[in-house]
């Protein structure tokens, strides 16, 4: 592609071919800019066209490089930072231009637009701060139910050393959708219906273990497929001072995850414990070709590779990490 084609037909070609080295996603970058800015000052609106969260999305660029957070080299890094300023001058410029120009009069109909946008960003933080209240709420009462179950065993009549000693008879159950994929050797992953059936049964299992009134610790497994995660889990090394549930699945996004960690943050005595599986793409493909009946797309392998979020313990309700690095690695 020439450096004379269109913004808008580089970014039509970006759909196809997401950029992969450093240069790329620069590339990338820039010919989103172009065309997003232009679109703006056109229609006279940033929100949603020209911030850089929107930029990244379309040019398929983690926020994360443009915000200084990978490693990478120097030079790389001062053209990621370059971007990222020329990003907020534009859009610092932007609000100072619009402002000007609503001292000077608007129509009717872009006050409307404006303050239709306003309501909805206002509408969408409410909710946010809703489900934050929410999580709060229920983390109070996890933290009241622990209080009373210390409070019992303090007043006991019991030695010290029995208060701090491990659960000997404690249960380990292990979650795993994959488990209902399987039906006569044959792994039904590519059957959406099946797939779907297959989650519903592990989630309304997991439901019922959360309601147990005993102390436990959801091992909440992440890592793409060949990672290790399932012969981990049959390894049972966990901690002996609670009843364990261990869910063996990918759990690549905080959306993923946060389907377990609600439902977790509802039983009486928890502990959420987030295992990192660390491996390389070269790695889970040369076991992925070692499978048999559950060997699954290299494309479909790499795309979830791909989508791995690292945990952010700020806004997800985690208590632990802890990170199992492959042999291969």
């Amino acid at each position: 592609m020439s450096q004379n084609t269109p913004p808008e037909e580089k970014l039509e070609a970006l759909k196809d071919t997401p950029p992969k080295t450093h240069e790329e996603k620069i590339d990338a970058l820039e010919n989103v800019y172009a065309a997003q800015t232009a679109k703006a000052i056109s229609s006279n609106k940033i929100r949603g066209v020209a911030t850089m969260e929107k930029i990244c999305e379309l040019a398929q660029v983690d926020k994360k490089h443009v915000y200084g957070h990978t490693t990478c080299p120097e030079e790389i890094a001062k053209k990621y930072a370059a971007f990222k300023e020329r990003v907020q001058r534009f859009n610092a410029d932007f609000v100072t231009r619009k402002k000007t120009i609503i001292e000077h009069g608007v129509s009717d109909e872009i006050k409307l637009q404006d303050a239709q946008e306003d309501n909805h960003a206002l509408k969408a933080e409410v909710v946010g701060l809703e489900a934050r209240v929410r999580l709060v709420q229920i983390k109070n009462q996890q933290l009241l139910a622990k209080n009373t179950l210390l409070q019992s065993i303090a007043d006991c009549d019991i030695t010290q050393d029995e208060k701090i000693s491990p659960l000997f008879d404690i249960t380990i159950s292990t979650i795993c959708p994959d488990d209902h994929l399987e039906k006569d050797g044959r792994y039904n992953f590519h059957n959406p219906k099946e797939r779907e059936k297959a989650w519903n049964n592990a989630r309304t299992e997991f439901a019922r273990l959360m309601k147990r009134k005993v102390p436990q610790r959801v091992y909440l497994l992440m890592g793409p497929p060949c990672a290790g995660k399932s012969i981990w889990a049959k390894s049972k090394n966990i901690r002996p001072d609670r009843h364990a549930v261990i869910i063996d699945a990918t759990n690549l996004t905080a959306g993923e995850r946060a389907i377990w960690i609600m439902q977790s943050l509802k039983a009486s005595n928890i502990k959420i414990c987030v295992v990192r599986f660390i491996v390389n793409f070269t790695t889970i493909a040369a076991r992925n070709t070692q499978r048999s009946h559950k060997m699954i797309d290299s494309d479909v392998l790499k795309e979830k590779f791909e989508q791995l979020q690292e945990v952010n313990p700020e806004f997800e309700e985690v208590d632990e990490i802890i990170f199992v690095r492959s042999g291969d690695e």
